[in-house]
């Protein structure tokens, strides 16, 4: 429940937020989230060295009331973008989206496969810190401060990175410079050295939150009367990742301990690269790079705004075209004529 609420908040940021401060919004929510689970780490483990475990349960009912009692008295009310549908009807087409929209099945595939590995390594990290390092309960709950150090990054990231560019490029960027260095470092020299899961819990979770922005972004433009629809398909991949990692990656350590986990997590994160790029950044079907290799800016904003960019005369177009020297704004090419008629009978 603790995680499902903040879950919610997505579409809201998405149909709220200016379009192009949605990335820096999306992160900002998305490293809260982060910032949440790390911190309940934390805490968990300095009230397990300390006391009794149950008190855990007891600090966690109390933030559920106070949750409850903050979202009563200040989530104001917002209107309802399809009034007059049925709950049975919102819930087929909730089965009906990932088969209609492509990029949304796209983005939750790679969601899956990325929260897999994001718990699977913080599940079996327990295990490795406290078995071959020695560590105790109070120095493994400190280890969650290393992760929490991308939560501050991941808003910089999105505002000089992801809203600069189409998705496709933060997911590529996100893949080949965080995520696969974290989990290969993090497999083969956490065997020995404290260095390995230092490395994945600060790369691999900047690389986590960055992709989660970059998906968010990607399906802004899903159904836009619809965000809560597309939201829970997307969040039912993701907290089916999340069981998937938990279970797998447990099982794997109890039987071949560091390694064999790890070697799942790059399965995972190589099953997300290729979801990624079999399907282009402007590819309108299931596979495919039609429709060009471009990652600029101007191209992400007309693919989520479902228009052309603005185009200024003697610039080119998203299609390579140079703009006729023409205003943008009709009223102002009225006046600009009108002004020209008028020195025309002056003359």
């Amino acid at each position: 429940m603790l995680t499902v609420t903040p879950q919610l908040m997505f579409p809201i940021a998405v149909q709220y937020a200016p379009s192009r401060h949605r990335a820096t919004m999306i992160s900002i929510v998305m490293s809260g989230i982060v910032f949440g689970i790390l911190v309940a780490r934390l805490l968990s483990g300095i009230i397990t060295q300390y006391s009794s475990w149950r008190n855990v349960y007891w600090l966690s009912f109390g933030l559920q009331v106070m949750i409850f009692v903050l979202l009563f008295v200040m989530m104001p009310d917002y209107p309802v973008l399809r009034p007059g549908g049925s709950y049975p009807h919102t819930l087929l087409t909730i089965v009906k989206m990932p088969f209609r929209h492509p990029v949304l099945t796209q983005a939750s595939l790679v969601a899956f496969m990325t929260m897999a590995m994001f718990t699977s390594f913080w599940t079996t990290l327990t295990f490795q810190l406290v078995g071959p390092f020695h560590l105790s309960t109070l120095a493994v709950a400190l280890f969650a401060l290393i992760g929490i150090a991308p939560v501050f990054l991941n808003p910089v990231v999105s505002r000089y990175v992801t809203s600069r560019i189409h998705p496709t490029g933060t997911l590529l960027l996100a893949h080949f410079v965080a995520i696969i260095p974290a989990v290969v470092v993090g497999t083969f020299v956490g065997t020995f050295s404290l260095a390995g899961p230092v490395v994945w819990a600060f790369l691999g979770d900047l690389g986590m939150t960055t992709v989660v922005v970059a998906n968010r972004m990607s399906i802004a433009s899903v159904d836009p009367k619809a965000q809560n629809a597309v939201n829970s398909v997307y969040m039912v991949f993701t907290f089916c990742g999340q069981l998937f990692g938990t279970a797998v990656g447990n099982r794997l350590y109890a039987e071949g301990g560091w390694v064999h986990s790890g070697a799942l997590s790059i399965g995972l994160v190589g099953m997300s690269l290729v979801v990624t790029v079999v399907r282009g950044p402007h590819e309108k079907g299931w596979l495919g790079w039609r429709g060009g290799w471009g990652l600029s800016h101007k191209r992400m904003k007309a693919a989520q705004e479902g228009e052309k960019p603005q185009e200024r005369p003697g610039q080119e177009n998203a299609e390579g075209d140079v703009v006729e020297g023409k205003t943008s704004h009709p009223e102002r090419h009225d006046k600009l004529g009108a002004i020209e008629d008028d020195r025309v009978r002056g003359r």
